[in-house]
């Protein structure tokens, strides 16, 4: 009779030991952006404490491999999966959680990256119950900034295209106007094949010149804030010829015109998406796309710009200390033996950069870069752009969120800006003279090829302080960079073989070649 009473004492607390419950998760899926931390919401109900149970989240369908294990009261490392060690944690799914004492046993996972999309199981245990739940986990990854280029159709069409890589998953493109006008209809739409898990994504549009100031093609992802892109087109309504025709013929006209317009680029979109996305290299979850080549404004474009033009010098007191810089500031090359310069905080310390003396906070500017010398060739190192002032001089990652936009050629990479992920241009778009166009107040800045008279890119940004030209000439090239005299410029020639009995002759001398010898490059610039 005793033992009966002691054992019917101890029932309840085994019981309590062993107390039922459930395990309770979100319905939706959980999103997460690449890099980020993020929590996967799981606890019980009721609320007891989860600190005597076993709880192991895993991938589905691996059981035995976790991404975070507790058991008997700590973390269990043996069985985690190395992809998560270091980065997943107990999280809390609300400041009122409790934690684990308060049966929140959420998931918290740090530095995000596209691996981590999918399933997760969290699965919690005691002596008599066990529950298991999933909970999906979305990532996404904002690509780059579009990439916009105009081309002249016919009878007053032009063709704008737009081009971003390094999204996840497929985004959205849509076409708006400067006149208020959204949800324009593109010609096509091109996603590139999804590669390490990020997609391209080439539209084009048809419009006459005369309709807006602009266009901009936006790229985004639904629910995120996505990425835009403006270009102007280059046109006015005062310049566009009109006409007299019969209803009849107008509306032949403009069907024709739209006919061949779009046999041609439709021809065109195929091939450019053909070769856009062929070329991409990759660090992380990162990704490059090449854009094909240039695409020639309409004849206003470049010259409209040029009215804007700056005299920008070259600030030593910015100078990296293995840079050499002419007399006047107008021209650097890289130099092997370190120049003796007074210490300066606004000093390039990492990379072989100069700032231009002139900074801007509105309006527009207008100057051009020497790319090419007669006796040593086109340049094929370079680096051009723009830098906020507060951005660090020694900054190792050259990214826009530290300040810097910059536009550079590589002789073994070719042509990139340094978006995130970086973008490639072809290299059929490297140019003898390079125009840069800045327009503070619009947000906006262009890249030209001078001798060409063509568009190369245009990114639109926003400014929030003073920018200032920046300028890197590379390592071990043989041809200097010229702040070129933009009235000295022949569109039609070589810029570098003007004549001029008053012109004065500047030189620095270029490293070592592989002779051993010391050789000397001469160039030709007007008095100021």
């Amino acid at each position: 009779m005793l033992l009966v009473v002691f054992l019917s004492a101890l029932t309840p607390l085994a019981c309590d030991a062993a107390e039922s419950f459930s395990v309770l998760v979100p319905r939706n899926p959980i999103s997460a952006r690449a890099g980020s931390t993020v929590t996967l919401p799981c606890w019980l109900s009721p609320p007891i404490s989860a600190e005597p149970m076993e709880v192991r989240w895993h991938r589905s369908p691996s059981f035995k491999t976790t991404a975070l294990h507790y058991m008997g009261g700590q973390l269990q490392d043996s069985s985690q999966d190395p992809r998560f060690r270091g980065r997943a944690s107990f999280g809390s799914r609300g400041p009122e959680a409790g934690g684990l004492k308060g049966g929140d046993v959420s998931l918290r996972l740090e530095n995000v990256t596209l691996e981590d999309e999918g399933e997760f199981q969290c699965n919690v245990s005691n002596v008599l119950h066990y529950k298991t739940k999933r909970v999906v986990l979305n990532v996404t990854v904002t690509g780059t900034l579009p990439l916009l280029s105009v081309r002249q159709a016919t009878d007053g069409l032009v063709n704008v295209s737009c081009a971003s890589s390094g999204w996840h998953p497929r985004p959205n493109l849509t076409w708006s106007d400067s006149e208020g006008r959204s949800g324009l209809s593109p010609g096509a739409m091109l996603y590139g094949p999804a590669e390490q898990g990020v997609v391209s994504v080439f539209s084009w549009i048809l419009t006459p010149a005369s309709d807006a100031a602009w266009l901009t093609c936006s790229v985004f992802l639904p629910g995120e804030e996505g990425r835009e892109g403006r270009v102007a087109l280059l046109t006015s309504r005062a310049d566009t010829h009109t006409h007299t025709r019969t209803h009849t013929d107008d509306q032949s006209g403009q069907w024709k015109a739209a006919f061949i317009a779009l046999l041609v680029l439709g021809l065109l979109a195929m091939a450019i998406a053909a070769f856009l996305f062929v070329r991409k290299r990759r660090t992380g979850s990162n990704e490059s796309v090449e854009i094909p080549e240039s695409i020639p404004l309409l004849q206003t474009g470049l010259d409209e710009a040029a009215k804007e033009k700056v005299d920008i010098t070259l600030d030593e007191d910015t100078a990296h200390q293995h840079l050499m810089l002419s007399k006047d500031c107008k021209v650097v090359r890289d130099s092997v033996m370190v120049q003796e310069r007074d210490p300066s905080k606004n000093r390039f310390t990492r990379h072989l950069f100069v700032l231009g003396k002139e900074g801007f906070t509105s309006g527009r500017a207008y100057w051009q870069v020497g790319l090419w010398n007669e006796a040593t060739g086109l340049k094929m190192s370079w680096s051009v752009g723009v830098v906020t002032e507060s951005a660090k001089r020694d900054c190792e990652d050259l990214t826009p969120s530290e300040g810097y936009l910059v536009f550079s050629s590589d002789r073994d990479n070719g042509l990139s800006v340094n978006t995130v992920p970086v973008t490639r241009l072809s290299e059929k778009l490297r140019a003898k003279t390079l125009g840069v166009f800045l327009d503070y107040d619009n947000n906006m800045i262009s890249f030209y090829n001078v001798e060409e008279k063509s568009h190369i890119l245009t990114f639109f940004v926003t400014f929030h302080e003073k920018v200032y030209p920046l300028f890197g000439p590379g390592k071990g090239d043989a041809t200097p960079l010229v702040i070129q005299p933009i009235s000295d410029v022949k569109q039609e020639s070589n810029v570098n073989t003007v004549e001029n009995p008053n012109d004065k002759i500047q030189s620095l001398p270029l490293p070592p070649d592989n002779s051993g010898l010391e050789t000397t490059v001469k160039y030709s610039l007007r008095p100021n």
